[in-house]
């Protein structure tokens, strides 16, 4: 008796899992979504394996949508073209697993938030990429509570260009310009860091401007540690720390290795102003110099800035005192302009004292 019951259990089983009442956990796979509409339009049917809207078009909207219904790493690809998120009131594309945008090129494929949502792409978890592709036009480029990274890329005409209070921010081969924050928005018109690990490469922030009291206005460093190597900081001007900010309470840390800086300015503050004892900022093969009204440097308090050697300080405001380093010095840079690497960068002019100064111990493969 007690056999054909459980011979019989096992039948029920086998036939709830035949006609799926009972399965298996899905196993997670990576789906590839091409896009073929410009258009903003919901998915028709969110988690049926099949982007496309009421009107059988494939938006990135609607495959965003798509993407977040499945377990794995998924690709979106989009061709050349203007994708306008027209749809204001239906906000941020929300991403909530891992996730990689892919476009044409950043001079091809543009993603224009059209004045209206929070963000063109919010993070709210997983791993976002995001390469090829220009950002603009929205209260905050991108918004990363989650791992973020963004290669080859513009981030151009935002409030923020990146707003990132997530566990990671890789930038690479990027020009993030343009951006204003407004006086209500806090600092870093480009960056403005929270929290986590931010590491930035082959860059240009250029001419983003912040009014807030806390400014910065390319890069407001709150939280976390950030690092910035071969990028360069143009034009920026804020109400204080015209280029960079640092928070006056949060710790963490700011490494700066084969950094330009210049033409930067602040109504109250310098091109870098540094507000926190508690927050290192390291300094090697880098320059300051032709800021604006505050200067180069201003440090409050007892706060410094670590000279790891052979920086140049077109004034002497920074205190740069390590080995190599040059005060009161004119690098001769020539103007902003594309001398060959993924940015805009400034030349040395032929005879600059910067030419070959620069030290090979924590140097870059590649300037």
């Amino acid at each position: 008796m007690k056999s054909s019951v459980i011979a019989a259990l096992a039948l029920v089983l086998a036939g709830a899992i035949a006609f799926g009442s009972l399965s298996a956990p899905r196993p997670a796979r990576a789906t590839i979504l091409m896009v073929n509409s410009t258009d903003d339009a919901f998915d028709a049917s969110p988690g049926d394996g099949i982007c496309a809207t009421m009107a059988g078009l494939r938006t990135l909207r609607a495959a965003v949508m798509e993407a977040n219904h499945f377990p794995g790493a998924d690709t979106i690809t989009l061709s050349a073209g203007t994708y306008t998120l027209t749809d204001t009131a239906a906000g941020p594309l929300q991403i909530f697993g891992d996730l990689s945008i892919v476009g044409a090129g950043a001079l091809n494929t543009i993603v224009d938030g059209a004045g209206g949502p929070e963000a063109v792409f919010r993070n709210g978890g997983g791993a976002l990429k995001i390469t090829g592709l220009t950002i603009r036009n929205a209260a905050n480029g991108i918004i990363a509570n989650g791992q973020v990274s963004v290669f080859d890329s513009k981030l151009m005409d935002n409030g923020h260009g990146v707003v990132t209070t997530g566990n990671s921010l890789t930038i690479a081969r990027t020009t993030i310009s343009g951006n204003s924050a407004p006086s209500n928005g806090g600092g870093g018109a480009g960056i403005a860091i929270g929290s986590g690990i931010v590491t930035v490469t082959d860059s240009t922030l250029s001419n983003n401007a912040a009014t807030g009291s806390n400014s910065g206005g390319a890069v407001f460093a709150g939280g976390g540690k950030a690092s910035f190597v071969n990028v360069t900081f143009s034009g920026n001007t804020a109400f204080r720390g015209g280029a960079i900010s640092t928070d006056n309470s949060s710790a963490g840390s700011l490494d700066l290795v084969n950094v330009t800086i210049t033409s930067s300015s602040a109504q109250s503050g310098a091109a870098i102003s540094h507000f926190n004892t508690n927050k290192p900022v390291r300094f090697i093969n880098t320059i300051v110099a032709n800021s604006g009204s505050g200067g180069n440097c201003y440090l409050e308090g007892s706060t410094s800035l670590t000279s790891l050697g052979h920086n140049l300080d077109s004034g002497a405001s920074c205190g740069f005192a390590g080995p190599g380093d040059l005060n009161n010095t004119n690098p001769q840079l020539a103007s902003l302009a594309d001398n060959g690497g993924p940015t805009q960068t400034h030349a040395l002019l032929p005879g600059s004292p910067a030419i070959d100064a620069a030290s090979n111990l924590g140097c870059p493969f590649a300037d």
